[in-house]
């Protein structure tokens, strides 16, 4: 759509759905429910304490019926003058006034019930660090929906904004900005192996017990139980097909929820901005600028290390929207080959290095030597209140030792001219990669110990929401001053 129509479109004030009404009052039923149900069972009652909770519930249901329809009619929001004005309020009208290039994203979330109707919510997100860093407009028509998220993909440049450096390196390869592209699909394979990696088909056991709970005291289920269990021990051929059924109902159900979030997972870019969208029920779509992207991670668990899958996040400046943590999600899970392929292509201004440094073998002796508090502590109460329990101290420190050695070993780092990149972990490791440019503080320490053994610290922090930290211990002292030098020099790099 040509940016004049949509300027047309957007510059007409809006309001919520007439159905944000309706699904208002079924949230205030929900919160009626415990009274109702009081109510029911002191029906007939004439108690002075019963009279004065039915006028008190009276009076907050009108109360909340009034401030419910005042919400909605005081509610609307328009552009105007590349600015986004929204006003809200019940019996005191409020007006925010957001500058287009404060919004840093846009995310559409659409639970099943809302895309019947055909609705959706959408979360708008600025650059202000305080409570109200979201606009959120809540039930909304899709199409409206997607022509907020257009516009704001319109948004005219921010006037004398420096370009950065590492941005432009790849300007060649970058495709015009109206052209979406599809970068990456899910498939069916990486939901199984998720599923398999991440043991969510574990999630059914205390579900089936839960349930068998609730429908035992309802129907008094235990002598069928007993019976059950006795005929189960009697015969160990049933035994074995028992378990091996609750496996494969347990796997089916993990796949079945692995996909129902993470099925139709999709990565489109253009020559500014990540465009995600993912869920088959649930369905959620968030938008992501290039520019905002402060650093990479890739993290690993312990057994999807085994299956060479990582999980990769986007360190982004800003708030964004109601899943933090998801909608900073690049690829949940993928692997590590096929990552390191698509992410040059996905945010050209990063790379990854395959050849990282080792940490010196001084290192593994300081990090076994570091007094842990943890195990002192531990260890204090055992001998005072469980004398007889002392070896849990021995089986403690050799756990601890245990992740320590696993640390050294997976600790790595590597630095170029506009590149650092660390990488750290015990039984899970994650791997940190950003740029110069992009460093808001290195800082350098070393403790006592680290000192004797040459070594240090180096601790860098990135823009985010909160302020993004990411850590390595125990490199040479060498390494970690010439890291500080070279991030002090960046200046002179510009």
């Amino acid at each position: 759509m040509r940016r004049e129509e949509l300027n047309t479109i957007a510059s007409k004030p809006h309001r919520l759905h007439p159905l944000w009404i309706l699904f208002s009052i079924g949230e205030l039923i929900k919160e009626l429910i415990i009274p109702i149900v009081i109510y029911l069972i002191n029906l007939g009652s004439e108690s002075l304490l019963m009279t004065i909770g039915k006028i008190g519930v009276i009076l907050f249901v009108v109360f909340r019926m009034t401030s419910i329809l005042f919400e909605w009619w005081n509610f609307h929001y328009f552009f105007y003058n590349n600015e986004l004005r929204v006003q809200n309020g019940r019996f005191m009208k409020k007006k925010r006034f957001i500058p287009l290039d404060r919004i840093q994203g846009v995310q559409i979330n659409s639970n099943f019930l809302h895309r019947f109707f055909g609705l959706t919510s959408i979360t708008i997100d600025t650059a202000a660090t305080e409570g109200d860093s979201s606009v959120k407009l809540v039930l909304i028509k899709r199409s409206e929906a997607l022509r907020i998220q257009e516009y704001v993909a319109q948004k005219p440049p921010v006037p004398n904004q420096p370009a950065e450096k590492e941005t432009l390196v790849e300007a060649d390869n970058l495709q015009p900005s109206d052209c979406k592209e599809i970068k990456y699909r899910v498939s069916g394979k990486e939901i199984i192996h998720a599923s398999l990696t991440s043991f969510s088909f574990a999630a059914v056991i205390p579900i089936l017990v839960g349930l068998l709970f609730k429908i035992n005291e309802i129907l008094s289920l235990e002598k069928y139980f007993d019976n059950a269990l006795k005929f189960v021990q009697s015969a160990w051929t049933w035994m074995i097909v028992f378990g091996i059924a609750l496996f494969f109902v347990s796997v089916v159900f993990g796949m079945v929820l692995t996909y129902l979030r993470f099925g139709r997972y999709i990565v489109q870019t253009d020559a500014e901005r990540i465009y995600i969208q993912k869920g088959v029920l649930n369905q959620s779509e968030w938008m992501i600028e290039k520019r905002r992207v402060q650093a990479v991670k890739f993290k690993k668990s312990f057994i999807r290390r085994l299956f060479g899958i990582v999980e990769v996040e986007l360190v982004c400046a800003g708030a964004f929207g109601d899943e933090a943590v998801e909608s900073n999600l690049l690829f949940p899970f993928i692997s590590e080959k096929k990552a390191l392929q698509l992410l040059p292509d996905i945010v050209p201004a990063f790379k990854v290095s395959e050849n990282m440094n080792k940490l010196p073998q001084s290192a593994l002796w300081v990090k076994c030597l570091r007094p842990s508090y943890f195990w002192i502590v531990v260890t204090a109460v055992l001998v005072y209140i469980w004398p007889d329990k002392w070896y849990f101290s021995i089986l403690l420190l050799a756990i601890i030792m245990c992740l320590r050695i696993l640390n050294f070993y997976n600790s790595r780092f590597s630095v170029d001219d506009r590149f650092i990149q660390m990488s750290s972990g015990s039984f899970s490791s994650e791997m940190f990669v950003t740029t110069k440019q992009k460093i808001e503080q290195l800082s350098v320490t070393e403790s006592w110990l680290q000192r004797k053994a040459g070594l240090a610290t180096l601790d860098i922090a990135t823009r985010g929401t909160p302020i993004h930290h990411a850590e390595i211990a125990d490199i040479p002292k060498e390494a970690a001053v010439r890291y500080y030098l070279w991030y002090g020099n960046r200046a002179k790099a510009n």
